[in-house]
């Protein structure tokens, strides 16, 4: 009596912590984390700054939007890109480059029309610099250049 006992107590345990661990392993399968639009993850992020670090004008700005603007700044900081092309965009910038997440699908007017500098560029100048599995990177020139 008291080994079966033990024996349903041990198999309750091993389903217990099967049962709790299950969603745990599926997040984690699913790369539900990284995919969700709330996490503000950007698995891009590294790449487009490596890519950019010698592609950048001495005052331009790399504009985008959440979930892409955050760690655009983390992964800059940490390749030694300078943080004044993420600041707001100077007056004086005659382009910027603009990150774009395609899923959701943003649009270049989008991003400048909610970060406010919409009247200082010109969508319809945009370039495609890049493509990676989730954004595009665009150079876009200012009005008065």
């Amino acid at each position: 009596r008291t080994g079966i006992r033990r024996y349903h107590r041990v198999l309750l345990g091993a389903l217990l912590l099967v049962a709790g661990l299950w969603p745990v392993f599926n997040i984690i399968r699913n790369e539900s984390i990284l995919t969700s639009q709330e996490t503000g993850s950007f698995p891009d992020a590294q790449q487009i700054v490596s890519d950019l670090a010698d592609e950048l004008r001495p005052d331009e700005p790399v504009v985008a939007i959440s979930p892409a603007s955050a760690p655009l700044v983390y992964y800059a900081l940490r390749q030694g890109v300078a943080r004044r092309h993420f600041d707001p965009a100077p007056a004086s910038a005659r382009s910027a480059i603009v990150v774009v997440e395609r899923n959701p699908r943003q649009q270049i007017e989008d991003v400048l029309h909610q970060l406010q500098i919409s009247s200082r560029f010109t969508p319809e100048s945009a370039v495609l610099l890049k493509q990676y599995p989730g954004a595009e990177v665009f150079r876009i020139s200012s009005f008065e250049h």
